[in-house]
């Protein structure tokens, strides 16, 4: 009887011992990303679009009107950006009432061409060496990596500043306080200022 328990015992340890380590060559990493030029990227399942990035394109729809961000929502590859202050600036309408300043903002979209953009309600090209820069961003895996949330750890200002990237299938939604950092921020800038 004392035999049976053993025999038992060591079935069932010798389901426990460590397997020996496998001897398949692991799998190569995956493809990078998709090219920025790449305009034959299917667009984004659904184009389904996240709240925060929702309250970007909202507020862009204020500032570059509602025909301007559906284009550009429209797009396989774009960057929306916005910057939100904590103290808005007053501003007096035609009709003698008051109001805040909304957020500043800007958009670009990817072209076969290139980024454009808007101006005075017009698309145009974006300067050759902004849209490179744009593209070395977004084709650096260093940006992809960095933090969708940067909150205000050195300044009083509760100001953000708000970027949304679509990339093909790749996106990122990130916000930053009044003192951005990294490739975001170089980001943001590019775009904002972009005209």
């Amino acid at each position: 009887m004392k035999f049976a328990h053993v025999a038992v015992l060591l079935v069932t340890l010798s389901g426990c011992a460590a397997s020996p380590p496998s001897t398949t060559m692991p799998l190569p990493p995956p493809p990078p990303g998709p090219s920025v030029s790449d305009a034959t990227l299917p667009p984004l399942p659904s184009r389904a679009l996240t709240p925060f990035a929702e309250e970007v394109a909202s507020d862009l729809r204020t500032r570059l009107g509602s025909k301007v961000v559906d284009e550009v929502l429209s797009a396989t590859s774009f960057v929306m950006v916005t910057f939100q202050q904590a103290l808005p600036r007053p501003v007096q309408k035609p009709n003698g009432s008051w109001s805040f300043d909304g957020p500043a903002g800007n958009a670009l979209m990817r072209t076969r061409d290139g980024w454009v953009g808007w101006r005075d309600g017009q698309k145009q090209a974006i300067a050759p060496a902004i849209s490179s820069e744009i593209d070395a961003i977004l084709r650096d895996n260093a940006f992809w990596g960095e933090r969708d949330y940067n909150g205000p750890p050195r300044c009083m200002d509760g100001g953000a500043r708000r970027t949304v990237v679509r990339l093909g299938s790749r996106s990122a939604d990130r916000q930053q306080s009044c003192e951005g950092e990294g490739l975001t921020e170089r980001l943001f800038g590019l775009v904002f200022q972009a005209d």
